[in-house]
């Protein structure tokens, strides 16, 4: 097998050993291939998970005037306020991760 492995011939172990600075897999001929760790971590968690962060951070701000309303017994205007919240804050994350994707696509290295 070439030094070079491609995507495709890799499988991940099921549980990866890790170590402080690569992960180490086995690929189809239980060749051992260790991978060093990306230092961009958190913005490729950003790139996979992003849709689901903004749709959960747009939901907080609802669900909290919501709770605020049954527990607090304010107003149901406070209902009103919290849907703009969230469709606000979902653009807003949205705009965020469209960003973060935009940056990893062009600027990180591959």
């Amino acid at each position: 097998m070439s030094s070079c492995a491609r995507s495709t011939d890799v499988k991940l172990n099921k549980y990866p050993l890790k170590t402080n600075t690569y992960i180490i897999i086995t690929d189809a001929m239980n060749d051992t291939i260790e991978i060093p760790k990306s230092p961009y971590w958190m913005l490729h968690f950003i790139v996979t998970h992003g849709d689901w962060i903004a749709i959960v951070c747009g939901l907080l701000p609802l669900l909290a005037s919501v709770v605020c309303v049954v527990t607090c017994s304010v107003s149901a205007l406070f209902i009103a306020a919290g849907a703009v919240a969230s469709a606000f804050l979902f653009l807003l994350m949205r705009a965020f991760v469209e960003l973060v994707r935009v940056i990893v696509d062009m600027l990180l290295p591959k």
